[in-house]
């Protein structure tokens, strides 16, 4: 039997808080679940430590875009693990039982449970800045371990460049074309 998904946390006043109103950049959103802000901060050192993306003020204060999205939604599933695995299991199609831990290189690129804003080191995949915006290491019921990755899009202006396909061949050379 699953266990029930959480009750969402509410903030306290009827109106949506998509756009924060607080004058300092490090305060976070006040549409953010309790546990939240505390794992963006620890997190945002590490992002920079792998030379990732993080733009603070859109994390803290701007909800219509998709970084703080996925920090708010790992919040969650980080606060509530059965619960994760639950949705995981879902979106995945398989039986996951556990969280796990993947040591990419050592440093920012652990990644133990599930986080926002993971990449392995840029000489592993694409060899940019890019990373996922959601990631999970997971364990299956049949011991497998599975890393599970989700990508969070609202609206942001990280690149106006367009897309190179071949950037992101599967790593056995596989077709991109959709």
């Amino acid at each position: 039997m699953r266990p029930a998904l959480p009750t969402p946390t509410r903030h306290p006043a009827d109106r949506p808080h998509w756009r924060a109103p607080t004058t300092r950049r490090s305060e976070p959103c006040r549409a953010w679940s309790a546990t939240t802000p505390s794992a963006a901060r620890e997190r945002v050192p590490v992002i920079k430590a792998a030379q990732g993306v993080v733009e603070t003020d859109r994390l803290w204060r701007n909800m219509l875009s998709s970084q703080p999205l996925a920090f708010s939604s790992v919040g969650e599933l980080r606060t509530h693990p059965k619960a994760a695995l639950a949705v995981l299991s879902d979106l995945s199609g398989r039986e996951l039982v556990d969280f796990d831990r993947v040591d990419a290189g050592g440093g920012p690129y652990v990644l133990d449970g599930v986080h926002a804003e993971w990449a392995p080191p840029r000489a592993e995949h694409t060899g940019d800045r890019s990373g996922f915006d959601i990631a999970a290491v997971v364990r299956a019921v049949d011991g497998r371990r599975v890393l599970i990755t989700l990508e969070v899009k609202c609206t942001d202006s990280f690149s106006r460049a367009r897309l190179d396909p071949n950037r992101y061949l599967d790593a056995d050379g596989g077709d991109t074309t959709p």
